[in-house]
């Protein structure tokens, strides 16, 4: 795993951040969940001052470089969803990610942020999944969530496409474009934006609150956020066994006529692709034919894994064959240990909250997220998706692992 080291702060380079922020509140990342934090804020306690820090750009990071699904649930699939947590906690996880759509759509101008109620369509690439496809479907529909089954045949015509088994519509899903969207949760948020100021250390010195120093300005906060999501080992390297860096790589195409009504989620989540309204085709995935090579914060893209998702476009979308590529990039998600985020609060500086470890999910949680941190933050009560999300899940889940160790 190709590490970026973790950067110390020197007596010299301390004494060079000679400007000093003073704020309520700082958030560190400036990612939709990061944005979010800060506009959350804004709403909750409108008098608290706000300091958003970015060591690049609004966005810069994973939330810049994904396709801009408003995806529904977590796995591949519902059944899965209940399979690994439960009916009820799947539920509560699928309606938080309704919610998150519904919060994007309702709190900005939609052609001011790409929005478009497009839906999502889950293909299956084989008949194992397909099955799967078939089951969830009744299961969201008892459950109340939108969702229409279509057999091989049927999803083939309504995609274009050829090869797929099976799919399943979610009518919920929808599309954004995921750096306006940030960008413009910031610039709502009314919080004081820093720019290309990356965070090189964090500590409690003062006597009250938190410091945190970058090259050219130090920030005195009563309490601070972190969003760094995969980045968060940088700064605080104790987080590493929480969330580790995973490349996802991702190539657009030239414009073609419109063929691709629906963005497609395929291969359990592991490839995707949309249209957008200019007719460039994004697609990505295939990080799961290149496992130990996508894991590390390199942001290159590689030639193998990038022919993989023109063979998947050329395979399934005879459309899309022999389409010029425009652009080739490359993002760095978190993944946690299960898979869900996980939030808590530092062990040495209580005032200190971090949130980490969103696999791929930052813009389908993001609103949401950044709700429940904002709250956490003003001291609000928890809510249960707040308590799901508490780190304390993992550590119950490593004394059960640790106790059951011991009775093997």
């Amino acid at each position: 795993m190709t590490v970026e080291p973790t950067h110390s702060t020197s007596y010299w380079q301390k004494a060079a951040a000679t400007e000093v922020v003073d704020c309520d509140v700082a958030v560190v990342g400036g990612g939709v969940v990061g944005c979010s934090v800060a506009y959350w804020l804004r709403n909750i306690s409108p008098a608290s001052d706000v300091v958003l820090i970015e060591r690049g750009e609004l966005a810069s990071g994973a939330s810049g470089r994904n396709a801009g699904f408003l995806l529904q649930g977590f796995a591949a699939d519902y059944l899965t969803d209940i399979e690994r947590m439960g009916r009820d906690d799947a539920r509560m996880l699928w309606r938080a990610t309704l919610q998150n759509r519904l919060l994007v759509e309702d709190l900005f101008d939609p052609d001011g942020i790409g929005f478009a109620p497009s839906g999502v369509c889950r293909a299956a690439a084989d008949l194992e999944e397909a099955a799967r496809l078939e089951r969830s479907a009744t299961l969201l529909v008892e459950d109340g969530i939108e969702a229409e089954y279509m057999d091989g045949d049927a999803v083939n015509r309504f995609l274009s496409s050829r090869r797929f088994q099976a799919g399943l519509v979610l009518g919920a899903g929808a599309v954004v474009d995921p750096v306006r969207l940030a960008r413009r949760l910031a610039e709502t948020s009314g919080a004081t934006i820093v720019e290309h100021a990356p965070v090189r250390s964090i500590s409690s010195e003062l006597r009250e609150g938190i410091e945190l120093v970058t090259p050219r300005l130090r920030v005195h906060a009563e309490k601070a956020v972190l969003t760094l999501n995969a980045y968060l080992p940088l700064l605080l390297p104790e987080f590493s066994a929480l969330v580790r860096p995973v490349r996802a790589q991702m190539l657009s195409t030239a414009s073609h006529a419109p063929f691709l009504k629906i963005p497609v989620y395929s291969h359990g989540g592991h490839f995707y692709a949309r249209q957008l309204a200019d007719g460039r085709l994004l697609a990505g995935g295939a990080r799961h034919l290149h496992r130990e090579d996508e894991v590390g914060y390199s942001l290159e893209t590689t030639d193998a894994l990038q022919d993989d998702i023109e063979t998947y476009l050329s395979t399934y979308f005879p459309t899309a064959s022999g389409l010029r590529v425009e652009n080739r990039w490359a993002g760095t998600m978190g993944f946690s240990p299960d898979g869900l985020p996980v939030w808590g609060r530092s062990d040495d500086m209580p005032d200190l909250i971090w949130v980490t470890g969103f696999t791929g999910h930052g813009l389908s949680l993001g609103l949401v997220a950044g709700k429940m941190v904002a709250e956490t933050v003003a001291g609000a009560t928890e809510s249960a998706l707040t308590r799901f999300f508490s780190v304390e899940r993992l550590q119950k889940q490593d004394q059960r692992s640790t106790a059951g160790a011991r009775d093997a």
